[in-house]
């Protein structure tokens, strides 16, 4: 798990396009690498990755704690093809780990409530439902959870 470098932008992108393929067809915006660029000046935003056999197969777009507000995790993605091979639970538990060295309180995360397999990945890492939210994301609910670290 590492903060990746600047060419690795282009698979994160192409990763991007393949996980939330149904969130682009709705409307979210594919990022470009100079998104990621600007992002990932600011401190409190860490992009971990996943690799096997020098390919990044995973990763998790994560904005840290700040002024108050919790951790969140923004986006995170699985190449189909490694599924099931606990690099999604890799990734989380790199989430936790850094969440605990930075003393934050909570890590949040949004999820859709047909996302079976993330949901059921959550709820066995320790993350909690907090609510729903009606109409929030592309007007379908979302179920928010939260993980506290501490």
């Amino acid at each position: 798990m590492t903060r990746t470098f600047q060419e690795d932008f282009s698979r994160i992108i192409d990763l991007i396009q393949i996980c939330l393929s149904e969130e682009i067809e709705k409307g979210m915006e594919v990022p470009s690498n100079s998104y990621f660029q600007e992002l990932l000046k600011q401190e409190n935003i860490f992009l971990l990755i996943h690799e096997e056999e020098n390919n990044i197969v995973g990763f998790v777009l994560l904005e840290g704690e700040i002024r108050g507000f919790p951790s969140s995790i923004m986006m995170i993605g699985v190449e189909p093809l490694y599924r099931r091979k606990k690099i999604g639970s890799t990734l989380l538990r790199a989430v936790i780990d850094l969440a605990r060295e930075k003393n934050w309180t909570k890590i949040k995360i949004l999820v859709r409530p047909n996302n079976f397999p993330l949901r059921c990945l959550i709820t066995q890492l320790g993350f909690i439902p907090e609510g729903l939210l009606r109409k929030e994301l592309f007007k379908e609910d979302i179920i928010t959870y939260a993980y506290f670290p501490l």
